[in-house]
Formats: structure tokens, C-alpha cells, sequence
């Protein structure tokens, strides 16, 4: 590559006289706009074959060669002219070969239904087009639309190469006009072996409208064989009129509005050169694994009669224009640009305009101010030298033994990690990276910390284990071998390793308890049971049994919740009962200690009252709730009488006239407190294993010494549950209750 300093006048103009006699000989336009020849009228071809002639179309309406079959057609060394379509092929499969010939766009006509642009070639769905050595002048280029066909071999794809391209116009009848290309792909299908390459494309201010020169829209390549455009020379991109000042065509982007199963994807454009275009040069609109790379973009953003541009001028530029999130993995690089923008740019200059969704590394800025002339027509000689020195005679009657492109070198970045991760020592930190070859195969990657090799990977996801990084900051970068022994090094990714903490193992907590009932200082007649009512509960496991004691001495044990036993056999005296609870990890809790009474039995003798005794005789007062009991030795009341003065209630005596109905429930408990006046502070709701599933707690309002208990919204399963409630003494008791 010549130094950027040769962009001075002085040197423009020493190439420009050192290469006169080349350009002499090279033929910029072979064929003149003239039409000697004699014009056949259009023809409609429904067998395959090769097919030469001289076929012209003035309706706008009628194409002046239309293809209905599937078998392979061959045009070559025609001259073909229309006012509309100059090929077309819709809805046959085509497999259409173009070579050798020309094509000419001539006044149009009026238009039914939808705008007929002067396509050089329009198919639909396809299996094939070839268009090589052609010549083009006023139509609108080449259109591949809705879906391709083919079988993916190199015999069915798109080839575009070695063509004259003059003054791509969608303009149709009446001043209207349609978004035109040279090259078009608008299908939303992969295909592989697409090539365009080799083909001059100049538009001349005044005389043209062109869109984007090349357009991929919601097309896509494959990984193996992404869309390949290289080695074209494409100058100039206005609107008509040339003077206005908007304009939204330019030179090879990558466009569309699908999702990630559409969108273009797999598209590699170099070595190509894109000079004086008006609004960008190169552009990403949407799309992935897209790489740009080896261009040139170089524009004086004047008219060739030295006035400058009135529209907006731009180079290279990345964007997710549609906001579909699907443009990614792109790279846009090696490039050298300089792109005069007026208007208050920094030094006249807007080389790269939007920097998203791609990298941008390596591209070369040509220095100085605003870019002239001059080195605009040197690009033009770099690019008939480039022709000689492979070969090619482009056009009608050219030739091409261009020798195979040289090798590109795979493209490869880290995936994984990501830049500024960091990571503890002593855990394995997966390196990972995507890397691809445009014209062969990933043979190997190899990841480096610094200049120290890590590992390597032979095979796709191309993944390695990096299993002792100690404590520091590491610069990594992954590099990509081809089965040709080219290779690319990726971007550095800074991570940091930082020091391990020793990890003390968690250690299981003990379990709490909490004796509920009975109440300390509570007095028990020896000879009733004592219920002994604990709270147990373990936050990093289970409880596995609760045992209760009066001292040190065990009066049993249970296994599931609610936690309770009953004492039968409790003699007079004074106790201290406690509880403890053992979780599934074998640790234990004592519960704080209750201390109780139980008191002496009545004396032995003593004959109850038999069941049945004669009530009292009509009119006599029975005794009012509160009444003095008899003294000790008499006869006890009936059970449900008011106990005796001087004892405490237990917990069982409590609540013993206390239900809960309907039993069994549906979704409604209706909690009966009325054999005693209370003030409830807590209820729950608990399944068999003791798990709460259910809980109202604070003041609770009873409306006639009943609580409604609404479980409409606990969604419980059929089963056994134990209502257990609280009053604002500590005492707690529980009701059995099944769901149905």
C-alpha cells in the first residue's frame, strides 16, 4: 500500500501523467449510448437454452425479455433495451446465466398498478442468476427478490462479476421514482457462494438516482460461505435533482427489519473502493457477523464542476437502525478512509459517523483536511491498475484470469470472559471464543495470558478451562489458526483473580423451644392429666423429636407437631418441667423450665354423686357461677361445674368446652370460645409435619366469643390440621381438623 502522504497534489499529479498512456488504452465505457443495430420485439422464452439477439420493449408494461421456465437459460451477446423491465423471471425457479451483453434503459412510458423500474435483471424466486461481462447503462440494475431456491452448491447461487455499470436510475414515467440498485438482495433465506465482485459501477451527477449501490436486506450468507463482496469500484451517489440536500442512498450496507432467523448475516465486503458517494460509503443498518474490512472510502463532497455537496456526507458507520437487537458480532477494520463533510466538521472531515454494535479497529484515516479532487481520479488509476495486474478486461467481449484470491486470515474474539470480570482463585475460569475463516477453516485456538500460552481448543465452541490463575490482573487474548496457517489474534480482555477467603463451613444452628402450656406457677389436682404443650422450630433443618421432662427425669417424647404430652400419673408435689428438642443434624435445645404445683386429690372415700341424681325441686335457685364450692371431703361437682377455689385451671379445663366447626371444613373455620370469656393473640393453622400454613396474630376481634378463620386463600390439600390458638396469658391449645 503507497503512504498516505502520496495524497498530495503534487503526487496525484505525477501518477495521473505517469499512468496516461494506460488509461489511453483502457476502455472506460466500450459502448457508446447508440442504437445502429435493429431491434427485434420482446420475447417470452419457455424452454431452456441459449439465446442471442437484439429484443426491445417502449411499454413500460411489457419486459423486453420474459423467462417462464425452470430449465437453465443461457443470454449472451445481446443487446437488450426497454422501458420497463429489461429481463424478468417471476414465479418460475429461474436459472438464468447473463453474459456478454448490454443493456439499455430508453424513455419511459406510463405504469399500471405498481412503479416498473428499468431493471437490467428482476427474478423472484430463483435457483441460480449469473450476470458476467455486461454492460449497463440508465436501468436499475440487478433485483434477486423473494426466495431462493436453490440447492446451496457453487452451481446455484448468485455470481455478479466483471461488469460496466453506467448510471443506475429508478426514475419511472411521470417523475415518480423507485428505491434502485446496482445489486439487490432482498430475499430472507441463506445462500452460499454468492459473489459480487469485479464490477465498475460509475453514477454521474444529473443523469442517475441510485439508492444503495449494493443492498443486502434481510439476506443472509452462511458461516461457512458468507456473501462475498469484493473488488468493486463504485463512484458516485445523488439524488435527482443532484443539488438537493437529502438523500438517503449511499455505497454497501447491510439493511432489514427481521428478527434473528431474517436478518442479514454473514456478509464479508474488501478491497473494495467507494468514491464520491453522497450520505455513506459503507454503512451497517442490521445484521451480524458482518465484517468490513481492506476498503477504501474517499470523497471530495463536491460535483465534478468544483460546487460542493448540499447533502449530508458520511463514511463508515455500525447501527441497530431497527432496534431488533439483532446486530452483533460485526467488525469493521484495515480500512483507509477520508471523507470531506461540510458544515462544521472537525477539519472538514466525517470519516466514521456511528461506532455501534461493531468493532472498529486498524482503519486508517487519510491525513490532512478536506480530500480534492485529485485524489479522487487517483483512486480511479489505482483501480485500472488493479485490473491489469489480475487480468481482467471487464465488460461485454472482456476476459478475467484473475489469480485466486489471496488467503484472509480467520476472525476470532473472546466471548468469554468478559472485559472487567473478576474471579476468586483456585475456581476454573472458562475461556471461550468465536472465531470463523471466510475462505477455509478454524484449524485451532489458542489462548494467552500475555505472551503465555494457556491451552488451546481444536474444535467449535473452542472452550478451555484455565484452572490455576492465581490472585492478579491478566490481560487474555485468544488466537485464531486457519487451515492455511494464517492467523488473527483477538482483542484483549483485562480480568482480575482475586485472593480466596477460606470458607468457614456453615455450622448448623440449634433448634429453639419454648414450653406454651401450662403457664408457670400453674396448680394441677394430682390424678388429671397434665398436657404439656411445646413450641419447637429449627431455621436450617427440621425438628426430629421433642422430649419432655419434670427435672432430669424423661416423661416421653414426640415426633411431629404440635409438640404435646399428656402427664397422667402426676403425683402431689412440686415440679419443673422442661422441654428439649433434637434437629434432623442431631443438635439439641433445652427449653427454659415451668415450674408447677399438684396438689392433693379429694380423700379417698368420698362418694361422687351418682349419674342421674334427682335435680333440684322446681323453683330452687341453682347455684350462680362463682359460688363458694363445698369444703374439702364433700361430694365433687360434676364434671363441667365450676372447679374448686384455690386451684388454677388447666390448660385442658380451659378449652375443652372450645370447638371449631364445621369439622370436617371446607374453606370457613368458625373458632367457638364461649365457654370462656378470652382475649386471643395468636392463631395458627398447621399441617402434619408442623409446618405453619396459616397465621393470624396482634389483637384479634371475636364477634360473640367466636373468630371466623377464612382459608379460602390457602389453597389447602385434602387432610388432617391442627388449629392452635393463643390467649393473651400464654396458654395454647389445639383442635384437630380435617379438610375435606
Amino acid at each position: 500500500m503507497n503512504s498516505l502522504t502520496s495524497y498530495s497534489h503534487k503526487r496525484a499529479s505525477q501518477v495521473f501523467f505517469a499512468f496516461m498512456l494506460t488509461l489511453v488504452s483502457f476502455i472506460l465505457f466500450p459502448i457508446s449510448k447508440s442504437f445502429a443495430q435493429s431491434y427485434s420485439a420482446p420475447i417470452i422464452i419457455t424452454k431452456g437454452g441459449t439465446y442471442t439477439g437484439n429484443w426491445e420493449s417502449r411499454d413500460s408494461e411489457v419486459p423486453a425479455v420474459e423467462i417462464r421456465t425452470t430449465e437453465p437459460v443461457v443470454i449472451e451477446n445481446s443487446n437488450i433495451r426497454g422501458a420497463g423491465y429489461l429481463i424478468k423471471s417471476w414465479g418460475y425457479a429461474v436459472n438464468l446465466t447473463v453474459r456478454h451483453t448490454k443493456g439499455y434503459g430508453i424513455q419511459q412510458t406510463p405504469y399500471v398498478n405498481y412503479k416498473k423500474p428499468r431493471r437490467f435483471v428482476t427474478v423472484n424466486n430463483f435457483t441460480n442468476l449469473v450476470v458476467e461481462n455486461c454492460y449497463m447503462e440508465s436501468t436499475a440494475g440487478i433485483y434477486t427478490g423473494t426466495r431462493y431456491e436453490g440447492n446451496g452448491s457453487p452451481s446455484n447461487t448468485i455470481k455478479v462479476r466483471y461488469n460496466i455499470v453506467k448510471n443506475i436510475d429508478g426514475r419511472v414515467y411521470g417523475g415518480a421514482k423507485e428505491h434502485s440498485q446496482f445489486m439487490q438482495f432482498n430475499f430472507k433465506n441463506a445462500i452460499a457462494h454468492a459473489e459480487v465482485a469485479w464490477n465498475q459501477v460509475i453514477n454521474e451527477a444529473g443523469n442517475s438516482l441510485v439508492e444503495d449501490n449494493i443492498n443486502i436486506y434481510n439476506t443472509k450468507g452462511t458461516p461457512s460461505s458468507p456473501i462475498k463482496i469484493h473488488n468493486n469500484y463504485i463512484q458516485g451517489a445523488y439524488p435527482a435533482p443532484h443539488t438537493g440536500t437529502s438523500f438517503s442512498g449511499g455505497g454497501i450496507i447491510t439493511d432489514g427489519d427481521g428478527d434473528i432467523s431474517t436478518c442479514p448475516a454473514y456478509v464479508e465486503a474488501h478491497d473494495n473502493q467507494l468514491v464520491n458517494l453522497g450520505n455513506y460509503s459503507m454503512g451497517i443498518a442490521g445484521g451480524n457477523n458482518i465484517r468490513y474490512h481492506h476498503n477504501r472510502a474517499v470523497s471530495s463532497a463536491k460535483f465534478k464542476d468544483g460546487t460542493k455537496f448540499g447533502m449530508y456526507s458520511g463514511g463508515l458507520w455500525s447501527k441497530d437502525y431497527y432496534k431488533k437487537n439483532t446486530t452483533f458480532a460485526n467488525s469493521i477494520d484495515n480500512n483507509v478512509v477520508g471523507i470531506t463533510a461540510w458544515g462544521g466538521y472537525p477539519s472538514d472531515r466525517n470519516d466514521i459517523t456511528v461506532q455501534e454494535h461493531a468493532s472498529f479497529t486498524n482503519n486508517t484515516h487519510i491525513p490532512g483536511g478536506a480530500i480534492t479532487q485529485a485524489m479522487e481520479a487517483e483512486e480511479f488509476i489505482r483501480w485500472t491498475l488493479k485490473l491489469q495486474q489480475n487480468g481482467i478486461v471487464l465488460g461485454p467481449n472482456g476476459s478475467s484470469s484473475a489469480a485466486p484470491a489471496p488467503n484472509q486470515a480467520p476472525i476470532v474474539a473472546l466471548t468469554s470472559p468478559t472485559s472487567g470480570a473478576s474471579f476468586a482463585s483456585g475456581n476454573p475460569i472458562t475461556l471461550s471464543a468465536n472465531a470463523t475463516d471466510v475462505d477455509g477453516k478454524v484449524t485451532k485456538v489458542e489462548y494467552f495470558s500475555g505472551s503465555i500460552k494457556l491451552g488451546e481448543a481444536v474444535t467449535a465452541p473452542y472452550a478451555f478451562n484455565w484452572a490455576n490463575a492465581t490472585a492478579g490482573t491478566y490481560n487474555l487474548t485468544a488466537k485464531a489458526t486457519d487451515d492455511k496457517n494464517a492467523t488473527k489474534v483477538s482483542a484483549a480482555v483485562s480480568v482480575t483473580v482475586t485472593a480466596s477467603i477460606a470458607q468457614t463451613p456453615t455450622q448448623n444452628q440449634v433448634p429453639s423451644i419454648t414450653i406454651t402450656s401450662p403457664k408457670a406457677s400453674a396448680t394441677f389436682t394430682a390424678g388429671n392429666a397434665i398436657t404439656i404443650t411445646a413450641d419447637a422450630s429449627d431455621t436450617d433443618g427440621k425438628i426430629s423429636k421433642v422430649e419432655f421432662f419434670s427435672g432430669t427425669t424423661k416423661l416421653g417424647e414426640t415426633t411431629t407437631a404440635p409438640y404435646t404430652y399428656s402427664w397422667t400419673n402426676a403425683t402431689a408435689g412440686s415440679y419443673s418441667l422442661t422441654a428439649k428438642a433434637t434437629d434432623d443434624k442431631g443438635a439439641t435445645k433445652a427449653s427454659a423450665a415451668v415450674a408447677i404445683t399438684v396438689a392433693a386429690g379429694p380423700t379417698a372415700g368420698t362418694t361422687p354423686p351418682t349419674t342421674g341424681t334427682t335435680p333440684p325441686t322446681s323453683g330452687t335457685n341453682p347455684p350462680t357461677t362463682g359460688t363458694t364450692p363445698p369444703t374439702t371431703g364433700t361430694t365433687p361437682p360434676a364434671t363441667g361445674t365450676t372447679p374448686p377455689s384455690g386451684g388454677s385451671t388447666t390448660a385442658d379445663l380451659d378449652y375443652q368446652s372450645r370447638t371449631a366447626y364445621p369439622n370436617p371444613f371446607n374453606d370457613i373455620i368458625v373458632l367457638d370460645l364461649t365457654a370462656k370469656k378470652v382475649d386471643l393473640q395468636r392463631v395458627v393453622l398447621k399441617n402434619q409435619t408442623g409446618k405453619i400454613v396459616y397465621e393470624e396474630k396482634g389483637s384479634l376481634a371475636l364477634v360473640n366469643d367466636k373468630l371466623e378463620i377464612n382459608l379460602s386463600d390457602t389453597k389447602l390439600k385434602s387432610g388432617l390440621y391442627y388449629v392452635m390458638f393463643t390467649d393473651t396469658t400464654g396458654t395454647t391449645e389445639s383442635i384437630k381438623v380435617i379438610k375435606e
